[in-house]
Order: C-alpha cells, then structure tokens, then sequence
C-alpha cells in the first residue's frame, strides 16, 4: 500500500452512490494523507482510488494523481 500527501487543494465533482456525478463538488485539502488501495476494483472508472483513514475515498486519472500529490 503506498502513501500519498495532497500538495496542492483541489475540487472534484462528489459522486452519488450509483456513482454518477452531483451538483456539488467536494474539495482535497493540501497536507491530507491519502493510501492507494492497489485494489482493482473502481466504482467510477478511476485509474487510482485513494482513502483517508476515515474512510473517504477517490477515484482519479493517473495525471492528477502526479499533479497534487507526493508519494510518502
């Protein structure tokens, strides 16, 4: 499992959860500590899904992923 640091905030459309887009975007916050969970498995078709340890969790192409974080 690798380890990610947001480094930059970010907004992404908030999904419902049939995973179809909303009207309300949520935002990434700098400084949050994300894990890839190597899983195959994608809900919204993602190339990378990132958790929190609270639970929440992403799916993003791989370029945004370069784009607004580190790897720990």
């Amino acid at each position: 499992m690798r380890r990610y640091e947001c480094l930059e905030s970010f907004y992404i459309d908030k999904k419902d959860d049939n995973g179809f887009s909303t009207d309300s975007e949520i935002v990434i916050e700098a400084g949050g500590v994300w894990t890839d969970s190597e899983e195959e498995y994608r809900f919204v078709g993602g190339e990378v899904r990132l958790e929190t340890a609270d639970g929440l969790w992403i799916e993003l192409p791989r370029r945004m992923v370069n784009q607004y974080f580190k790897e720990q």
